[in-house]
């Protein structure tokens, strides 16, 4: 079926849309990857020096350990840090982007999605969308890791919103 949202995003939808995309990244099977890799080569390397520098096997071994629970800790204060930031930066963003201020329509069907504003019409095909993610406060639109349209959850009715949803799952890989 068809549907269409006619809407302003705002800065707490901006802001809603910067946050799930965070916690999309934070979640992603690569992040865990890289972090993974990170700790097991410090690891490893850190454990090599203080082995072949150390006279008790032991002592290398606990500091290993340290080091590891503590870059771990120390990347979940950057990780939060940049939570608690998000905010300001969304409300930066916002203002600098006089493009997310004018308004969206935003149409959607079988054959693809529209985004259009007073500046500019764009038409996908569903081979277009990387990926797609829905919550409470806005559904996120992909076309790579890190670009994104959004459709704010106020601009949608509920029968709008499950049709959008469901058109999603038909069509896009559905990526949390």
């Amino acid at each position: 079926m068809a549907g269409q949202a006619t809407f302003h995003i705002d800065e707490r939808d901006h802001l809603a849309s910067l946050r799930a995309a965070n916690v999309r990244q934070l979640r992603s099977r690569r992040f865990l990857i890289r972090i993974t890799t990170l700790s097991i080569v410090a690891a490893s390397v850190l454990g090599g020096i203080l082995f072949a520098v150390g006279e008790y096997p032991w002592t290398a071994v606990i500091a290993v350990v340290s080091g590891v629970i503590g870059g771990l800790a120390a990347l979940a204060l950057l990780i939060g840090l940049t939570w608690l930031l998000l905010p300001r930066r969304a409300r930066r963003l916002y203002r600098q982007n006089r493009l997310l201020q004018r308004q969206v329509t935003a149409r959607w069907s079988d054959a693809g999605l529209e985004w259009e504003t007073s500046s500019g019409h764009t038409r996908l095909g569903w081979d277009d969308v990387h990926a797609w993610q829905s919550d409470t406060r806005v559904t996120l639109v992909y076309l790579t890791d890190l670009l994104f349209r959004m459709i704010p959850a106020h601009a949608l009715d509920s029968d709008a919103r499950q049709d959008l949803v469901a058109t999603l799952a038909r069509h896009a890989p559905h990526r949390r």
